[in-house]
């Protein structure tokens, strides 16, 4: 718990909608594509890596990490650079769930994102 506090959601109390998510979601599909943790990688994606790919995703995307995010800001900014018209943001003061600690901020990424779309089209 002390990672998933750090790393994961800083929001304290957790909200009832994190707390849903964990009761609702699917364990056995969880464990059977990644394990019966995040730490312990022994489910069907073990090993996977489909960083080769990014480069034909001719979409455009927008990839978002929390300053504290467990995917480290670095990480996906590095993979976003791969593909051709993604975008990159990085929402400070967060971790993993930067939609439920700064809705704001992300909303604001996401206006931004499909404003910057309809201009280039």
């Amino acid at each position: 718990m002390t990672f998933y506090r750090r790393y994961m959601c800083r929001l304290d109390p957790w909200s009832d909608a994190l707390w849903r998510t964990f009761d609702e979601a699917n364990q056995q599909t969880y464990v059977t594509m990644w394990g019966p943790s995040e730490f312990t990688q022994t489910g069907n994606l073990a090993g996977a890596d489909l960083t080769g790919h990014l480069a034909g995703l001719h979409v455009p995307s927008l990839w978002l990490a929390g300053t504290m995010d467990e995917a480290r800001p670095a990480r996906v900014r590095s993979y976003a650079a791969q593909a051709p018209r993604a975008s990159f943001v990085e929402i400070v003061r967060a971790s993993h769930c930067t939609h439920l600690e700064r809705p704001d901020a992300v909303l604001s990424a996401v206006r931004d994102f499909f404003d910057k779309e309809k201009t280039e089209r």
